[in-house]
């Protein structure tokens, strides 16, 4: 079956879902999505999740704090360490 063949039948069948609530569109793009491999789900879940709330206070806070840390960095002022440590780190500190 052809990824179109596949989304079509998809849609087709959300009419049949039993009420919840949701629109069949909404079904329907449900459906579709958990059809994905795991990596496009999370590509697409990942886009999602962004595109709500933007709030432009807080992504021009965001924006301030990176160019205080990039200019850290640039000055020296900041300590860095390999990633694969800090990902050592992390997982240390979420064991513990």
């Amino acid at each position: 079956m052809k990824p179109n063949e596949t989304l079509g039948y998809v849609m087709l069948r959300s009419r049949n879902y039993a009420g919840g609530g949701m629109s069949s569109t909404l079904q329907a793009l449900e459906a579709a999505a958990l059809l994905l491999p795991s990596g496009q789900r999370a590509k697409l879940a990942e886009r999602l999740i962004a595109s709500l709330d933007r709030d432009p206070e807080i992504e021009a806070a965001w924006a301030e704090e990176i160019k205080r840390r990039i200019s850290d960095l640039e000055a020296g002022l900041t300590d860095t360490i390999p990633a694969e440590q800090a990902l050592e780190e992390a997982r240390a500190h979420l064991k513990s």
